[in-house]
């Protein structure tokens, strides 16, 4: 639905039935999905797709899902790998590369136009019981992993669903269960 004439400034609010409010600078909506799933999928909270949607100009919106299988991120388990660059041009969207190689549970992945660096914070399958995070570099020309710097080990690095930010000085940050853990890029 795109409001013609009006302007939305504040963030969106949602209520126990599933009604999602956004206010413009002219009217209060309401919006009510359809169905979106049958069952609450393995590691994830709640029906649905598990990602926000991110808007690409004024014409697409993205939003990624999650696939089966799903495993929760304890024990040494961890989500499926994978990360997409798909590029839109006058033809539509094309994937550009995949990098197969890291599994990013639940952060917002940020990119640093600065040098070209996707920063993002993945877990890595096993051994059991190890729960090991890291905040990892990938290169956006590329796909490939440039660096991985341990966070944390254990339940307390869980960033559960916080997002990564990307402070001016090239630090980077992420909410875990146990507080903030930081990093600061030298490159």
């Amino acid at each position: 639905m795109q409001l013609t004439g009006e302007k939305i400034d504040n963030s969106s609010a949602s209520d126990e039935s599933a009604g999602v409010f956004i206010g413009s600078n002219q009217a209060m909506y309401r919006f009510d999905a359809d169905s979106a799933g049958k069952h609450v999928k393995s590691g994830q909270v709640d029906i649905g797709t598990g990602t926000t949607p991110t808007l690409m100009g004024s014409d697409y919106v993205t939003i990624t899902g999650n696939a089966e299988p799903m495993e929760p991120t304890e024990h040494g388990k961890t989500t499926m790998t994978g990360l997409a660059r798909i590029d839109l041009d006058a033809q539509g969207c094309r994937t550009f590369w995949t990098n197969t190689e890291e599994s990013i549970p639940t952060v917002v992945t940020k990119l640093s136009l600065a040098n070209g660096l996707i920063y993002t914070y993945t877990k890595p399958k096993g051994p059991a019981n190890t729960d090991a995070w890291y905040f990892t570099a990938i290169d956006f020309a590329t796909g490939q992993t440039v660096y991985k710097q341990l966070a944390g080990t254990g339940i307390l690095f869980n960033n559960h669903y916080a997002g990564l930010f990307l402070g001016p000085n090239g630090s980077l940050y992420v909410g875990v269960l146990g507080g903030i853990v930081s990093m600061s890029d030298t490159q």
